[in-house]
C-alpha cells in the first residue's frame, strides 16, 4: 500500500534541481518573498504547455505537461516520454496515474493538489527565517530570459535552492537543489513551453489506452491531529506538519489503512507514511537517490517510512521523532 502512495506522489514532486551559472549578490533580495509568491500562485492560475527534463542521480527523463484552468478547476496532463512509460491526469481534486506497463489505472481524490510546479504558498513568509534569498543575474531558460533566485539554508535540514523565474508571468521554468558541496542533485528545467496560449481539448484529455487499463481506486481522507493515534515529537526547525490523510484501496474492504502526513518548511517537501505490517521485518534502512533521502523504521506492529528532498539527516530526525499515541 505505501509503494502505491509513493508512486502517485513521486510523480507530482515538483522542486528538481540544476546549479547556477550566474553570480549572485551576497545581500538579501527585498523582493525575493514576493517573487516566490508569484511563483506559488502562478501554478495555480496559469495555463501553458511544454516538455521538461527531471534529472537525479542517474535518472533522466523528459516529460510533456498541457496545464489549464476552465471554470475556476485545474486540469493538468504530465506524460512521461522516455523510460517507464507513465501518465498523470489531473481534474480538480481527482489525480489519475496510468501505467501502461501494468495496465494499471491508480484513481485517487483529495483537497488541496498542487499542481506541477508549486510551493506552498502558506509558508512563504517565515523562509527567511530559515533561508538566505538572493537574487542572480539573468538566465535563458526555453530561449526565455529570467530571473533568478537561490535560496540558502539558514540552518541545516534542507538543501540550497536555485530558482529560475519567468519574470512577466512567475512560471518556474528550471529548480535545482544543491548540497553544501555544491553538487547538483537534482535538476528539472523546461526545454520547451508556451505560457497563456489556448490549449486543445486533445492536450488534456487521458490516451486511450489509460480508458481501458485495470482500474485501482484509493480512498483518501483527511484527519485531524489530535484523532491520529501517531505523533512526531520533534521536528526540524521550520517545518511543520500541513496535513494528515488515511489512504486506503477503495476496492479492498479489508485493506489496512496508510497514513500519509505532509510535512514542509514551505519549500522541501517530506511525507510520512505508517502501516500495520505482520512480518518481523529489518531494523532501520537508510536511502537517498539525488535528492530524495529516505527512512525506515519498525515501531511495533507497524513500520514508518519517511521521504522527501532533503538531507538524510532530515529524514532521519523525523522517523525517529515518530511514536504511537498512549491509549
Amino acid at each position: 500500500m505505501i509503494k502505491l502512495s509513493l508512486l502517485v506522489a513521486g510523480l507530482l514532486l515538483h522542486l528538481l534541481a540544476s546549479a547556477t551559472d550566474s553570480s549572485p549578490s551576497r545581500e538579501p533580495d527585498k523582493n525575493g518573498i514576493a517573487l516566490l509568491q508569484r511563483v506559488a500562485m502562478s501554478a495555480s492560475t496559469l495555463s501553458y504547455s511544454g516538455v521538461f527534463v527531471y534529472r537525479r542521480g542517474d535518472l533522466e527523463e523528459t516529460s510533456r505537461i498541457a496545464r489549464a484552468v476552465a471554470d475556476g478547476r485545474e486540469l493538468e496532463r504530465i506524460e512521461v516520454l522516455d523510460g517507464s512509460a507513465r501518465e498523470v491526469i489531473r481534474n480538480g481534486t481527482e489525480v489519475k496515474c496510468f501505467l501502461p506497463n501494468e495496465n494499471r489505472l491508480i484513481i485517487e481524490r483529495q483537497s488541496n493538489v498542487r499542481g506541477f510546479p508549486a510551493l506552498i504558498a502558506s509558508d512563504l513568509a517565515s523562509l527567511e527565517r530559515h533561508y538566505l534569498v538572493r537574487s542572480g543575474g539573468p538566465g535563458r531558460v526555453a530561449g526565455t530570459v529570467c530571473q533568478t533566485l537561490v535560496l540558502e539554508p539558514r540552518v541545516a535540514f534542507r538543501y540550497a535552492h536555485h530558482l529560475w523565474i519567468e519574470p512577466n508571468s512567475g512560471l518556474l521554468l528550471k529548480s535545482g537543489l544543491v548540497d553544501q558541496r555544491g553538487q547538483t542533485l537534482e535538476s528539472f528545467v523546461f526545454t520547451q513551453v508556451s505560457i497563456g496560449a489556448a490549449l486543445s481539448r486533445q492536450q488534456l484529455m487521458p490516451s486511450p489506452e489509460s480508458l481501458l487499463g485495470r482500474v485501482q481506486r484509493v480512498h483518501t481522507s483527511e484527519v485531524g491531529a489530535g484523532e491520529l493515534k501517531w505523533a512526531i515529537t520533534s521536528l526540524p526547525a521550520g517545518f511543520r506538519v500541513h496535513k494528515v490523510m488515511m489512504r486506503r484501496m477503495a476496492d479492498a474492504p479489508n485493506a489496512q489503512a496508510v497514513v500519509h502526513m505532509v510535512i514542509s518548511d514551505g519549500l522541501a517537501p517530506v511525507s510520512v507514511f505508517i502501516e500495520e505490517i505482520a512480518d518481523s521485518g529489518a531494523g532501520p534502512m537508510q536511502q537517498q537517490t539525488g535528492a530524495m533521502s529516505s527512512y525506515a523504521r519498525r515501531i511495533g506492529a507497524h513500520r514508518a517510512l519517511v521521504m522527501g528532498e532533503v538531507p538524510p539527516a532530515t529524514v532521519k530526525l523525523i522517523g525517529d521523532a515518530i511514536e504511537r499515541r498512549k491509549e
